[in-house]
């Protein structure tokens, strides 16, 4: 591999340690990510193994740009082949004629995808649903897809209780799953919510869905009628009282961009809709 150093500008430079030797007063950084220091082009040599991964990385996060026009990127395929994805037969049906792209949920195609810098909006389905959902907490998606949501990207995430660590973690966001929240029952469009004024939303939105909880107010893109009770066909079930804090639709800013998550189980048309108006 041929590598390369750039030493930093004289007149604003601040002096760093040599990764390899901990050297300090070193102003030359590898050339290519820009982000780690060596005193010399045998200690850069050396570490080239260790920070060869880590370069690639940076390099993705540094070329991230959110385009002007909105374009979606749809990720399935974690529960079921794409051609057997009912998500995808969903999104596919509704969609339109809305730019588009649809993918599998694998490390590769998704990292190449982030990068195009095409896309304004991504939906990734079924995270802890059961199926294939590694690639997603793989350490090179997790890194771009923080970076690209905080350059101004709008990350829409569906799933169960495994997105509690990614909401916690990634987002700095307490969103948990929390005691009876896999219901169908009523749902009002909240006016304190960020995006209330979106006039293409359902004031009201039915759905079989897991809720959040630990959402704060102004995030909660819907949330419990009053006096919402669940809705079902088994015993014991119909009925039951839904807490008033759950939240089947979340909205947060992070950065310059914007972190979602949906509740729905079903891909019901309406829940189609309402994702569509928020990615635009």
């Amino acid at each position: 591999k041929d590598l390369s150093m750039k030493a930093e500008d004289s007149s604003t430079k601040t002096m760093h340690s040599c990764s390899v030797c901990e050297k300090p007063g070193i102003s030359k950084k590898c050339s290519r990510c820009h982000s780690q220091y060596y005193c010399g082009q045998e200690h850069q040599q050396q570490d080239w193994p260790r920070h060869q991964s880590e370069c690639t990385q940076r390099l993705r996060i540094n070329s991230i740009e959110i385009p002007v026009n909105w374009k979606f990127l749809i990720v399935g395929g974690a529960m079921f082949d794409m051609d057997d994805d009912f998500w995808i037969k969903a999104f596919n049906k509704g969609i339109g004629s809305i730019p588009n792209d649809m993918i599998q949920l694998k490390v590769k195609p998704l990292l190449k995808a982030l990068c195009t810098n095409q896309y304004s909006t991504v939906i990734i389905m079924n995270i802890g649903s059961g199926g294939n959902d590694e690639p997603f907490f793989h350490q090179d998606i997790k890194s771009l897809l923080i970076e690209w949501t905080r350059k101004g990207g709008k990350l829409m995430l569906h799933g169960e209780r495994p997105l509690t660590a990614v909401f916690n973690e990634w987002f700095d966001k307490p969103w948990c799953f929390r005691g009876d929240f896999y219901r169908r029952t009523q749902f009002e469009l909240n006016p304190s919510s960020m995006l209330a004024n979106n006039a293409a939303l359902p004031s009201t939105y039915n759905v079989k869905c897991c809720m959040l909880s630990d959402v704060a107010e102004e995030e909660k893109l819907y949330k419990p009628v009053k006096g919402a009770v669940a809705y079902s066909l088994v015993p014991g079930f119909a009925g039951a009282s839904i807490e008033e804090g759950m939240c089947p639709v979340a909205v947060s800013r992070f950065g310059s961009g914007t972190l979602f998550f949906f509740g729905d189980v079903n891909a019901e048309s309406e829940t189609i809709n309402i994702l569509i108006s928020l990615g635009q």
